[in-house]
């Protein structure tokens, strides 16, 4: 075998390993959010948040069986498609999306895109007025008049963006 076949052989078989590598960790960070069991067309799914109610197919007060295929489900909390939430006595109690720059898939309130990378005054602007809540530790949150809080770092630089349906908000 010549050096330059040799070499050859060499390549073909570190790009079969660099493949298998990168397309399994791309399943597994798939599977950690239900995204496998939908399949690919679920990477374009909508996520809509509607305050007091939902944020995608995550219903407040809904009985975990009514969560989709997919869904990630622990002793107190669970995701689905980037969404968390918590339950108690087999309901959701609380939903949000931990950090919006972090989303992979669209996201929409009152029919407006909700961009990831916005700066957090065009968020308060899009989802208020917001009043800045009081007292909070490790960051800061402001509920807004669209039934939505938003919390950020504490500098209020929204280097992460976190959103919260008001659970008992009945619009304005």
């Amino acid at each position: 075998m010549t050096l330059r076949s040799y070499a050859l052989a060499i390549a073909s078989f570190l790009s079969l390993v660099v493949l298998g590598v990168s397309t399994s960790r791309g399943t597994e960070k798939a599977k950690s959010d239900g995204i496998a069991e939908q399949g690919a067309s679920a990477k374009m799914d909508l996520i809509d948040i509607i305050p007091g109610r939902s944020i995608g197919a995550v219903t407040l007060g809904a009985p975990l069986e009514s969560l989709p295929n997919g869904a990630n489900v622990g002793e107190l909390n669970g995701s689905y498609m980037g969404i968390s939430f918590t339950h108690k006595g087999g309901k959701i109690d609380d939903v949000w999306i931990d950090d919006l720059r972090k989303m992979r898939h669209p996201v929409q309130w009152a029919g407006k895109e909700v961009p990831r990378h916005a700066k957090l005054k065009a968020l308060k602007n899009l989802f208020g007025p917001c009043q800045a809540i009081p007292g909070l530790k490790g960051g800061m949150a402001f509920k807004c008049d669209s039934g939505l809080t938003l919390g950020c770092d504490f500098h209020g630089t929204g280097s992460f963006v976190q959103i919260r349906p008001l659970p008992n908000w009945g619009g304005s």
